[in-house]
């Protein structure tokens, strides 16, 4: 046989289930779960079945006493967290074109309640497949984002607004000047605790003895956080505790608007340049 074909009612089964049950032959079309599944190949590791459909969402649902309840939908839905069709309800937006137009379109900018009535795609759905998309998108970035080299990491805050936010919404960010890659965005307020945090991160993926020029708009927080970070712990003859020592060759500058155009002043040693 062969393997099964993600998004359809194909299944693999194993050679105990075989010898235990009838009607799980290759090329026989058993019936569970409210429709028919096609055998397709079988493998050695057991009695488990296998299979990666889209069955009716009606078949997920049950109620307290562990029967399927009915529902009256034409949705459709997949059982494997991994798959983009989890959860996805509304059996016209099964093709993964679709996902990834919307996709596209909200981070141009446009409303969600247009994709809503454009797409036919209900908004908690759409929301759902940003909060999976950002996910996806924070892992690839751990793992691929490590052991950098970088000459000069400019540092910034940038002010968000956030719908039914509370308080003030900041976006820091660092970013490499000459590449423009972003080795580290984070959301939450403009604090100390921020900063240190957006510097850790910083740090943590940079190569060892990496020591990049950090330029940031001034904000004292960073002076603290960079410091903090960039140095090491030093202890001369007849000290009881070792000191912190700032890299010597750490250099830090400072960002400056003049006649609307931003120019950087010159990097200075880390004693002099804030």
């Amino acid at each position: 046989g062969r393997s099964f074909t993600p998004g359809l009612p194909e299944l693999i089964v194993g050679k105990n289930i075989l010898k235990i049950y009838r009607g799980f032959e290759l090329g026989s079309q058993p019936y569970f779960g409210g429709r028919n599944w096609t055998v397709v190949g079988t493998h050695e590791s057991g009695a488990e079945v296998c299979s990666h459909a889209i069955i009716p969402w009606s078949a997920m649902k049950k109620g307290k006493s562990g029967r399927l309840e009915t529902i009256k939908t034409e949705g459709h839905a997949c059982l494997e967290p991994g798959c983009y069709y989890y959860g996805i309800t509304d059996q016209t937006i099964h093709a993964l074109e679709v996902v990834e137009k919307v996709m596209l379109l909200e981070a141009d900018g446009v409303e969600t309640a247009v994709l809503e009535e454009v797409y036919r795609v209900r908004e908690s759905t759409i929301r759902t497949w940003l909060a999976r998309g950002g996910e996806h998108g924070r892992k690839l970035h751990d793992r691929f984002f490590r052991d950098l080299l970088l000459d000069h990491v400019q540092l910034d805050e940038l002010w968000g607004n956030v719908k039914r936010s509370g308080s003030e919404v900041w976006v820091w960010v660092a970013a490499e000047v000459k590449t423009k890659i972003i080795p580290v965005i984070q959301v939450g307020e403009r604090s100390q605790a921020m900063a240190y945090s957006v510097v850790h991160n910083l740090k943590s993926r940079l190569r060892d003895g990496c020591v990049p020029i950090l330029s940031s708009d001034g904000l004292k927080h960073y002076f603290y956080a960079i410091t903090a970070h960039f140095g090491y712990w030093h202890q001369s003859e007849g000290e009881k505790k070792p000191t912190w020592m700032v890299w010597p060759s750490l250099c830090m500058g400072r960002w400056s608007n003049i006649s609307s155009e931003s120019i950087a002043s010159e990097p200075q040693p880390w004693l002099r340049g804030w």
